[in-house]
């Protein structure tokens, strides 16, 4: 007597009750579980017969999610399947077809998987998982490979072929995660550059792919060139939420610069994608490009904070990575500006002396291309504003911590001769950012208010602040004040307006130059006017200080 057909009502009502008994945790005996297979085992024999007479018309994935999903957990077994005509291996033969020509599918598909995830522990649902994305490698890199393989032989049609284009397009750019395959990624750059000289690929819609940003992360020149283009398309990204799809991404990148390994994949069946330093890098630095501030102060220094330690340990050492990572500092200074500092893990005073290291010495006998010194690119009126401008931004940031630790230690000591020397140092209280200048316009109220909370940040280091007084002098005698931006000038007024300087009664002669004069009349910090040479980032760190530098009880004597 032959089986009676199951109806998809029925399946569906079968696949509640089950559910209903594995939740029951009143009876959790071996018999039960026993009973709960072989239910489970006859729905799925009865789920496969149903699907399999549905028409060829009719995409499983889009007709029928809602058996499609429970239906998954039977490709725990495929590999083990020996038999090319099983039910399993012939319905996933239907799927691979279908998910290859149909976005919609590719979704819901995916979904699933994802839902598996979420729902159940990682060790329940790893293995399951693991086979699911090691088919989904396979049959991706099958697709794409079949399409290289017209293109090469002249056998393309862009029309008959422009769903199949589409959808590898879709579901690469739309789940990263298979950017991890070797062999997909391979096939796939072949792909992306030949499709686009036969469609100009663009994106359409409002909708977000995380996977054009790890194309910014691929080996080849061109394929990285077609993600910039196609990432300009989307925008810039505003906040943390419009990051949280790229994640994954960026804990795998900022984690292989900082232990140059990558973690164990769900599939390492087949060979992994290695990364090299020199992609990582372009791709982080680009990726920089396209972030407003929000999305980086939030969704990455906030989730990791060893991100600006490893930039600023490769600015400060003689490495082949110092270039990208002074691109990458120079692009953080052109978002946040000075509030860099506010953001990062880091003491002030630890990234200020690492900074400095890297930027101050104006003579070094290394290996690779620096660029011009602080000092220098601030005097150089011929210099991109792209190494000008972060250099303003810093010397201004300098200044104003400066002058607030030295407000502090003023306030706390009182260790200077009024014969001598006076100091009258304005009180710093908690409405000081309310004293904006009259009349000033509100986009330049943000700078007062970045000095006042930069000055609040400092006073928790100040007992450690290390002071360089040449700077002040190569900036402020040195560099003509016609070049130099409002934006320093605004520093310097906040500093005046926190600080005045009157002199009484000197003997020496104020007619010497300002350098000369310093020499004479400060001899316990003439040793600091000179340079040296950096020796890396961890310089004037733990006590180690620079002739250059200044501690707080030598300061009092400027």
């Amino acid at each position: 007597m032959a089986k009676r057909a199951c109806g998809r009502r029925e399946l569906l009502d079968r696949w509640k009750g089950i559910r209903e008994q594995v939740e029951d945790e009143d009876d959790p005996s071996p018999s039960k579980q026993r009973q709960i297979c072989r239910v489970k085992e006859e729905w799925f024999s009865d789920c496969f017969g149903f699907l399999e007479n549905i028409s060829d018309e009719v995409h499983l994935w889009c007709g029928y999610p809602d058996l499609m999903g429970p239906l998954l957990e039977t490709f725990h077994n495929y590999y083990c399947d020996q038999s090319s005509n099983s039910p399993l291996k012939l319905m996933w033969k239907r799927i691979s077809e279908e998910l290859g020509q149909c976005m919609q599918c590719i979704f819901q598909h995916h979904q699933a998987q994802e839902s598996y995830d979420l729902e159940y522990e990682s060790d329940a649902v790893g293995p399951l998982l693991k086979v699911l994305h090691q088919l989904d490698e396979e049959r991706v890199a099958g697709h794409i490979k079949e399409i290289n393989s017209r293109i090469k032989h002249g056998e393309y049609d862009a029309d008959s072929y422009s769903s199949a284009v589409i959808s590898i397009m879709f579901e690469v750019l739309t789940y990263p995660v298979l950017f991890d395959d070797l062999s997909l990624v391979n096939e796939f750059q072949i792909f992306l550059e030949a499709v686009d000289k036969h469609h100009d690929v663009t994106l359409a819609g409002s909708q977000q792919y995380p996977g054009v940003y790890a194309l910014l992360f691929l080996k080849s020149g061109r394929a990285r060139a077609i993600g910039y283009r196609l990432a300009g398309c989307m925008g810039k990204l505003r906040n943390a939420a419009d990051l949280e799809p790229l994640q994954p991404l960026l804990k795998k990148y900022i984690g292989f610069l900082e232990t140059d390994a990558v973690p164990s994949t769900i599939s390492d069946s087949r060979p992994r994608v290695v990364l090299e330093r020199t992609t990582v890098w372009l791709g982080v630095k680009t990726l920089l490009g396209f972030l407003e501030a929000p999305a980086y102060e939030e969704g990455v220094l906030e989730r990791y904070p060893v991100f600006l330690s490893i930039v600023l340990n490769h600015v400060s050492g003689d490495t082949l990575d110092f270039s990208y990572a002074i691109a990458c500092l120079r692009i953080s200074f052109e978002i946040l500006g000075s509030k860099l500092w506010l953001r990062t893990a880091l003491s002030p005073s630890v990234m200020r002396n690492t900074l400095l290291a890297s930027l101050l010495a104006s003579e070094m006998n290394i290996s690779v291309h620096r660029g011009p010194s602080l000092i220098n690119s601030l005097k150089d009126s011929t210099l991109h504003s792209s190494l000008r401008q972060p250099a303003f931004d810093l010397i201004a940031t300098i200044i104003v911590s400066d002058a607030s630790a030295l407000i502090f230690l003023k306030q706390k000591t009182c260790l200077v001769n009024k014969n001598d020397f006076c100091f009258f140092v304005s009180s710093i209280d908690e409405d000081d950012e309310a004293n904006i200048p009259e009349g000033a316009e509100e986009k330049d109220n943000c700078c007062w208010t970045e000095f006042s909370l930069q000055c609040k940040l400092v006073l928790s280091e100040c007992a450690a602040w290390m002071c360089v007084p040449l700077l002040w002098h190569g900036v402020l005698l040195e560099v003509g004040p016609a070049t130099l931006p409002a934006s320093f000038s605004k520093a310097v007024f906040w500093v005046l307006s926190h600080v005045s300087v009157v002199e009484l009664n000197f003997n020496s002669d104020l007619s010497l130059p300002v350098h000369d004069w310093l020499s004479v009349n400060a001899t316990e910090i003439s040793s600091s006017f000179q340079w040296q040479t950096p020796t890396g980032s961890d310089d004037g760190g733990e006590g180690r200080n620079q002739e250059v530098q200044l501690g707080h009880h030598q300061s009092l004597f400027l």
